[in-house]
């Protein structure tokens, strides 16, 4: 139920067009939760690729890139999340103008986080 309400928020944010990345918290299990590793899965429905940052308060931390029109896994690094660090995430698209950051979320240890990039 959870997981269809966050499919139809994405929907709703998408038709209004907002045009920015959105990222968004999904339930994780407990065996993950434990061993603290905090997973940033990225959807890029755009074409070109893209640089993904994490970015707390003047702090900018490259997380890797995604190809276009592919789903792909990073790890948020331990040092961004301290007692429920709030973080947004830049993306840069490569080979295209215009840097494009979500809206803040605030990210646990052991979380997975989604974020999604609409076409540019």
């Amino acid at each position: 139920m959870r997981a269809m309400m966050m499919h139809f928020a994405l929907g709703a944010a998408l038709v209004t067009g907002l045009g920015k990345p959105v990222a968004y918290r999904y339930p994780t299990d407990e065996a993950t939760m434990k061993k603290g590793r905090t997973v940033l899965e990225v959807e890029n429905t755009a074409f070109n690729d893209a640089v993904i940052y994490a970015v707390h308060g003047l702090r900018v931390q490259r997380l890797g890139t995604v190809t276009g029109l592919t789903v792909g896994k990073l790890t948020i690094p331990r040092d961004l999340l301290f007692s429920g660090a709030s973080l947004r995430f830049a993306v840069h698209p490569i080979g295209a103008r215009g840097n494009q950051v979500s809206d803040e979320i605030t990210v646990a240890a052991g979380e997975k986080v989604n974020l999604f990039i609409p076409p540019f």
